[in-house]
């Protein structure tokens, strides 16, 4: 973080110097990844939730800072998204927001040509 955006920079005071609840973003994340941490902890969870908005915008300055040329913004979703699952699980299902990324099928009617 120091190479990216230098020593004495606002983010990373806030990733690594303890501002408030005696624990730093990386002690956070430090604390999460081992397991020393817990969303099941109420007092764990505020603390988090009090400071994933902080993350947030320092992830978002690295991403802008790695990946894109200055000045320049992230592109604009299309709106288009699709999730899938394993259809041979019975209890799988497929989520699209938009229809005609399925190919513009419009039976939808189980085939016995389907079935091997």
């Amino acid at each position: 973080m120091e190479k990216i955006f230098g020593s004495n920079h606002q983010y990373v005071k806030e990733l690594f110097d303890i501002i408030e609840d005696n624990i730093s973003l990386v002690d956070l994340r430090n604390k999460l990844a081992h397991g020393d941490s817990t969303l099941l902890s109420k007092k764990d969870e505020e603390i988090i939730l009090k400071k994933v908005y902080i993350l947030e915008g320092i992830v978002e300055a690295l991403i802008k800072k790695l990946l894109l040329k200055p000045g320049e913004d992230f592109p604009k979703w299309s709106g288009s998204f699709t999730a899938t699952l394993d259809m041979s699980d019975p209890r799988g299902t497929m989520v699209t927001s938009d229809i005609n990324m399925l190919g513009g099928r419009k039976d939808w009617r189980i085939r016995p040509e389907w079935f091997n």
